[in-house]
């Protein structure tokens, strides 16, 4: 299984991960932002909506996924992230 960890602080950061393809992922979002826009990160395409409050971390798990680009957004989508399978 493939793990990743994203800061959550004025955005995403890293704003993009690199993940082998067709494998399935752990990534942990880690929450140092108090706005509540960036309190919920969400992405239809790899199948999450998660509420994260100030000072804690969330691990989402992603089914394997063919290779492309998969977003991932905050509450009012105007922090975005992406997942680039290759």
């Amino acid at each position: 299984m493939q793990t990743a960890t994203v800061i959550i602080k004025g955005g995403y950061q890293p704003a993009e991960l690199h993940l082998q393809a067709q494998q399935s992922a752990q990534i942990t979002f880690q929450q140092e932002d108090s706005s509540s826009c960036l309190s919920t990160v969400q992405s239809t395409a790899l199948g999450f909506n998660e509420k994260i409050p100030l000072g804690t971390h969330k691990t989402v798990t992603i089914a394997p996924q063919a290779p492309g680009v998969y977003n991932y957004a905050c509450g009012m989508n105007m922090f975005q992230g992406k997942v680039v399978y290759e």
